[in-house]
């Protein structure tokens, strides 16, 4: 019975001795990884407080060097700003003013060609300047009522200058007669010389003074012409508009 308390009381001791120095162990251990990790901590701690301090030191220079080229771009303008702008500003003007020059003598050139027509236009209407007060003292040799009609020079046939010589181109449609003024030209039968004077009565201008320096084929006094008288017109298109009237013809004089 000694014999196995002894035994137990060995064993119970020996467990207590494996016990106590298997605690002694772990809490070395323990402190060893507690000491490691706070040495990493502290490690992680001194690089997260170089980057932040790497971060703010480049912060503050790339702060600085923006506020370098701020300043600089502001000193930049200040010395433009004074003589460059106005420079800008006068070649500006002066080519607005330039090209506002060329547009008013453009539209001045296109008013004088404008006034220019217009006063050819006035001066074709207002060319036939006849000497009525002859007419007071003027005999009448001849006196005929029959149709009048108008051709041009272009119309079919027709080579632009009358059987007298006279050139009925580019409008010329009246002559200028020292006695009568500057009258109308027509074609009449060939029993009227050239040169006769004619006092035309019934149109829209009456009386119309005319001279006798054209034939026509189907103009004259005979049966089966078309009308007594034949009035010049510019062009073939006038004429048409002019078209076939009934007046009074008189003739003033009989050739040159």
């Amino acid at each position: 019975m000694k014999l196995f308390l002894n035994t137990m009381l060995k064993g119970l001791a020996t467990a207590l001795v494996v016990v106590l120095l298997g605690g002694y162990l772990y809490i070395n251990v323990a402190l060893k990884n507690t000491n490691n990790n706070t040495t990493s901590l502290k490690l992680i701690s001194s690089s997260l407080v170089n980057s932040l301090s790497t971060n703010k030191i480049n912060d503050e220079e790339t702060l600085e060097n923006e506020q370098e080229n701020l300043d600089s771009k502001q000193e930049e303008t200040k010395e433009i700003e004074p003589e460059e702008i106005t420079t800008k500003s006068e070649t500006k003007l002066e080519t607005e003013t330039k090209k506002e020059v060329e547009i008013k003598d453009e539209e001045k050139e296109i008013e004088v060609d404008n006034q220019n027509s217009l006063k050819e236009e006035v001066g074709n209407e207002n060319k036939y300047d006849p000497n009525l007060e002859v007419l007071e003292t003027a005999e009448v040799l001849q006196t005929y009522q029959g149709k009048i009609t108008g051709y041009g020079p272009d119309c079919a046939g027709c080579s632009g200058v009358t059987a007298s010589g006279f050139n009925a181109k580019d409008g010329n449609i009246y002559y200028d007669d020292k006695t009568f003024g500057t009258i109308r030209v027509v074609a009449a039968d060939k029993s009227i010389p050239f040169g006769s004077i004619v006092k035309i009565e019934g149109l829209d201008i009456s009386p119309l003074l005319a001279i006798v320096l054209d034939r026509g084929g189907a103009i004259g006094f005979s049966e089966g012409k078309h009308a007594y008288f034949d009035l010049l017109y510019e062009n073939e298109t006038g004429a048409l508009a002019f078209g076939r009237k009934d007046a009074t013809f008189e003739i003033l004089r009989l050739g040159y």
